[in-house]
């Protein structure tokens, strides 16, 4: 599992964009979890499972209707492609 300092480095790396820390939490939007989503070649059932979450959030999070944290945006992160 990374830290999110770790974490920050990635998405950093990933999407080309970089975040500020606040309190201890990163900024999110939706665009990151479309991007990653994609990079993988996953659809939002298949994420989800793969993140240990449902579709229904996943789609809640790339519509902007929710806000995930911290320990959602690590697990993200943390997705390998399908194999």
């Amino acid at each position: 599992m990374m830290t999110p300092k770790q974490a920050r480095s990635k998405l950093e790396q990933i999407t080309g964009w970089y975040f500020l820390a606040d309190r201890g939490r990163m900024a999110y939007s939706a665009e990151i979890t479309i991007t990653i989503r994609k990079s993988l070649g996953m659809s939002q059932r298949e994420f989800a499972k793969a993140i240990g979450d449902s579709a229904s959030n996943v789609c809640a999070v790339e519509t902007g209707k929710r806000v995930p944290g911290a320990a959602w945006l690590l697990k993200v992160l943390n997705v390998q492609g399908p194999s």
